[in-house]
């Protein structure tokens, strides 16, 4: 038995080499592919006789090279190989055969068209894309359709309506099919997407992969453009297990995951999904296995070869080629370029939206990001030239202005809150969204009836990205762009950094000019006049009528260092009964103008940290009551101290001088509490607004002392832009002494126009 046994297990023994060998697998093909290139072919130094420093693609270029000189190699580009950097964007402009040349030399086989490509300028690409076709070089949009408004880009590359191509590598038939998701479109710009519509992915594959077999394609192979990194990495896996078992490539090769992703597996495990880092590619050893159960596939990252600082390279072919018209063209320093600290990306998008500011004479600038080279930075003393407004601001764009309210502004500052790709400049939100949100423009409170100068590309004033809220009116500027705004500003000559020289908006004044005028009318009639017959009280009284108007005129300046506030008011009121001539019943014509010094509170924004005040009060009557004309002049200093953008309380001192009456002035202390329009409501062109002031002085101090009360209140529904509806009430009071205090206490209710203009020059 156990001898049967040995036997047994030794028969088994030499079954496993047949077994194993049943399982081996043969190479059959190297993929080769890069991704992120973005036309980055060379670093533009333009100095000492150096024009380009190598690229950070060259030692993975030089690799590529090599690699796609094996037999059994394919090698392709996933998308936006030519740009956004400034070499690939000047050879497009100057030389777009030296880019058919690199592309030849570097060994490709075919480049994806992707989203980076639809998002320069539509010309250039165009152009070299017949050039490319001319060479027998594909360009892959294999989901793109054109209408006639956009034939011209579709008719050179290998589109949705061109049948693919089968590549013979090897012993296999290659078909390569690239893909751009339609999603991708709201991050390019009107111009660009006009004519243009992308296949659903989930049809693209079904159809074109369908027909890579009927052509006999063995290996198929799906470039997709759908966003980057952790986001194309979920959308495509997700993709893969929505297709069905029959529109599923070989292999899928993700354009910008390679941020998170090498290589992976689907639960279903067919296709699957690789990606290489941005600027860098990656290889796939493609196996088929010899019992025909499926491929086997070993991802590799490119390794760098040395043998990129060969000056006979392709990447250095091509720079050699083009250095000396860049820097003829791009490279001289420029007038107002010197840099006193370094510059980083970030710093640029700050000084790119300042230079938009002012080529339109804006109060804000909406940026997105993107649009500035990640990882840009140029050294303290290094003098900014053309070029490094080439390089830095990837993709350029027409400029457009608008008008907009406190509302639309409101929730552009709540949304870019949420989208650290787009920088608002001019603007601070704290808080955006929440009960104590507070919104500044250029360090000045949002006013709720203002409207506000805002600059942007046109790619987000046309929805790009999805940050712009609907309702604005845009007008486009023919001239200025976003790199040309940043050339004008740096081309002037200056001897402080282009950053310190920005005119900063919260030092200029802001001027708003707001009127309103309330109409009040009432009135009384009583017909029955035997009070014999008819007892009520309602009938016990004459008739009357009483109408009133108050006018109020407010000019404002502000700035960060000081305000200059004027308000006007005229009020007056009747009543008159039958039989009887009119009664007066409200006279006041008033005119309050404070000057603030407010930069120690700008720079300390603290309640405790006051503006230094000084105010001329004048108060008098349209009519003349008594033997004296009342005609008071208020002259007082103090400091005002903010609690909130909307509450105030002023301290102050000075004199009261009753200008017909005493000769000698009074002089006294006092104070005034201010809510300034505080909007309890909003909805479209409809608010409430609440709004008070109370004012105590108390003048003849050290000889009568007199307490005297100005209160008003004014509650406020605007229905439209100028009509609206309110309530005011007025209180006047006056105690002398030890007499008891006298008061009057007026409500009225009111029609509104109102009208408010606010501009920043």
């Amino acid at each position: 038995m156990r001898r049967a046994l040995l036997t047994l297990f030794a028969l088994a023994l030499g079954l496993l080499p047949l077994s194993t060998s049943a399982q081996t697998s043969q190479t059959i093909a190297h993929v080769v592919f890069t991704s992120g290139v973005s036309g980055q072919f060379g670093e533009p130094v333009c100095e000492g006789g150096v024009d380009f420093l190598p690229a950070p693609f060259a030692p993975y270029a030089a690799a590529l090279t090599s690699a796609s000189l094996a037999p059994d190699s394919f090698a392709f580009d996933t998308g936006g190989f030519f740009e956004p950097h400034g070499a690939g964007r000047y050879a497009l402009e100057v030389d777009r055969e030296a880019l058919v040349e690199l592309v030849r030399a570097l060994g490709y086989d075919a480049l994806s068209f992707a989203a980076k490509d639809l998002q320069g300028p539509r010309t250039p690409i165009v152009l070299l894309a017949q050039q490319l076709r001319d060479a027998n070089l594909p360009f892959l949009a294999s989901n793109l359709v054109c209408d006639e408004h956009a034939a011209r880009l579709c008719t050179p590359l290998d589109d949705a309506s061109d049948p693919l191509r089968i590549h013979e590598v090897g012993t296999e038939r290659i078909a390569l099919i690239s893909f751009i998701d339609p999603h991708v479109l709201t991050h390019v710009g009107i111009d660009n997407r006009t004519g243009i519509t992308l296949e659903p992915l989930a049809e693209a594959f079904h159809r074109r992969v369908s027909e890579a077999h009927a052509l006999g394609a063995t290996l198929v192979i799906v470039s997709v453009d759908n966003g980057s990194s952790s986001r194309a990495t979920g959308e495509t896996l997700a993709l893969v297990e929505s297709l069905a078992e029959v529109d599923r490539p070989d292999l899928i090769v993700s354009a910008r995951a390679g941020r998170q992703l090498l290589y992976a597996r689907p639960a279903s495990f067919r296709p699957p999904i690789a990606a290489a880092p941005p600027g860098r590619g990656a290889s796939v050893e493609i196996r088929r296995r010899d019992d025909d159960v499926g491929l086997e596939m070993l991802v590799r990252p490119l390794a760098p070869s040395a043998a990129a600082a060969d000056p006979a390279g392709p990447l250095s072919a091509f720079t050699a080629r083009i250095g000396a018209s860049y820097c003829e063209d791009l490279g001289q320093p420029l007038a107002g370029g010197a840099l006193a600290t370094p510059l980083d990306a970030p710093s640029l998008a700050e000084l790119t939206a300042g230079t938009m500011r002012v080529a339109t004479n804006s109060e804000i600038a909406l940026l997105n990001v993107g649009m500035i080279a990640d990882g840009f930075s140029r050294p303290a003393a290094h003098v900014l030239s053309a070029s490094d407004a080439q390089v830095g601001i990837q993709f350029d764009d027409p400029l457009m202005v608008a008008s907009v309210d406190a509302a639309w502004l409101t929730t552009l500052a709540r949304r870019v809150a949420a989208h650290p790709e787009v920088k608002l400049v001019g603007v601070v939100a704290t808080n955006p969204g929440a009960a104590d949100e507070a919104i500044t423009v250029n360090g000045r409170a949002l006013d709720s009836r203002g409207h506000y100068r805002i600059v942007l590309p046109q790619f987000l004033a046309a929805g790009g990205d999805e940050i712009v809220p609907p309702g604005a009116h845009f007008i486009a500027l023919h001239g200025p762009t976003v790199r040309s705004s940043l050339l004008a500003w740096l081309s002037s000559a200056r001897t402080v950094d282009p950053r310190a020289a920005l005119p900063n908006p919260a030092e200029r004044l802001e001027w708003s000019f707001a009127f309103a005028s309330d109409a009040s009318f009432g009135t009384s009639q009583v017909n029955a006049r035997d009070p014999a017959i008819y007892t009520d009280a309602q009938f016990a009284r004459a008739d009357t009528t009483t109408y009133g108007t108050q006018n109020q005129l407010d000019l404002v300046a502000r700035s960060s260092r000081l305000a200059w506030e004027n308000q006007a008011l005229f009020r007056y009121r009747t009543s008159r009964t039958r039989g009887e001539s009119a009664a007066e019943a409200d006279d006041l014509i008033s005119l309050r103008s404070t000057f603030a010094w407010r930069e120690a509170r700008v720079r300390h924004p603290h309640w405790y940290v006051p503006e230094a005040t000084a105010e001329a009060y004048l108060e008098t009557e349209l009519t003349q009551a008594g033997d004296i004309r009342h005609f008071l002049i208020r002259p007082t200093v103090g400091a005002r101290f903010a609690f909130t953008d909307l509450l105030s309380l002023k301290l102050q001192a000075g004199g009261a001088i009753e200008a017909f009456g005493l000769t000698n002035p009074s002089p006294g202390i006092g104070g005034v509490l201010t809510l300034t329009s505080w909007q309890f409501f909003e909805s479209g062109h409809r608010n409430g607004k609440f709004e008070g002031t109370f004012d105590w002085f108390m003048s003849g101090l050290g000889t009568s002392p007199i307490n005297t009360i100005r209160g008003n209140v004014d509650l406020a529904i605007q229905l439209n832009t100028v009509l609206g509806v309110s309530v005011s009430s007025t209180v006047y009071a006056s105690k002398q002494e030890n007499i008891h205090m006298a008061y009057v206490f007026n409500t009225t209710f009111n029609l509104r126009l109102a009208w408010f203009v606010r501009t920043q020059n």
